[in-house]
């Protein structure tokens, strides 16, 4: 979710769904202007419009919770589609408590570059927000990180790392940090979510595979 790519699925709608998604986009920015916009239906207010459809609820209640949110400056950028230069494996990670941030390997563009990594846990994280920066410095290069996308389950939380200016080759050569934030990633407020961060610094090392 949350990865913003013109081109990659055709939007070629229906008069009717045309019709819908232009409504929903004029009372979602209608809905913006409004001085509480930040406070949202509860579940028990969604059951009462929706009915015992637990999806449904479940699926309402992601949607007001981005749309009462005030913070709109870590937003997905919209990337315009284009072919990569090149992809370079990166198989660094940190741990801390009983967490590991694996970072996979790294897809450069022209402009940009995009991370992929993942969040393991002993425990289940699907109730999980990520509170950590991620930086990267060992060049003279000021690099601007940003998260991009994110999905999850039980076991895994993945998220997407959009850089600019593009990384070197050999990126991995650099030195990669993870910092704890105030902010989560994803400026979506989850009251009842474990907030997921390190306590201090922790620098990227080479991945050790089990067993090794």
């Amino acid at each position: 979710m949350w990865i913003v790519r013109p081109g990659d699925t055709p939007y070629e709608p229906s008069d009717e769904l045309r019709q819908i998604d232009q409504q929903l986009v004029q009372l979602i920015q209608r809905r913006k202007t409004c001085q509480d916009f930040e406070n949202i239906p509860n579940v028990k207010t969604l059951r009462q419009w929706l009915g015992e459809d637990n999806d449904a609820v479940a699926r309402s209640l992601w949607i007001f919770r981005m749309l009462g949110n005030p913070d709109l400056e870590k937003a997905p950028e919209i990337l315009e589609p284009e072919l990569p230069v090149d992809a370079e494996s990166l198989m660094l990670e940190v741990e801390w408590d009983h967490y590991r941030l694996l970072l996979t390997h790294t897809i450069r563009y022209q402009e940009y570059s995009l991370v992929l990594s993942y969040l393991t846990s002993q425990q289940a994280i699907e109730q999980g927000l990520l509170q950590v920066t991620l930086q990267i410095a060992g060049d003279s290069r000021n690099y601007h990180v940003k998260g991009q996308s994110m999905t999850s389950n039980n076991q895994f939380l993945f998220i997407e790392w959009l850089i600019r200016p593009a990384l070197p080759q050999r990126a991995k050569n650099l030195t990669w940090s993870v910092v704890p934030s105030e902010k989560p990633i994803f400026n979506i407020r989850f009251p009842e979510m474990t907030v997921l961060r390190p306590s201090s610094p922790l620098n990227f090392v080479p991945y050790l595979a089990p067993g090794l």
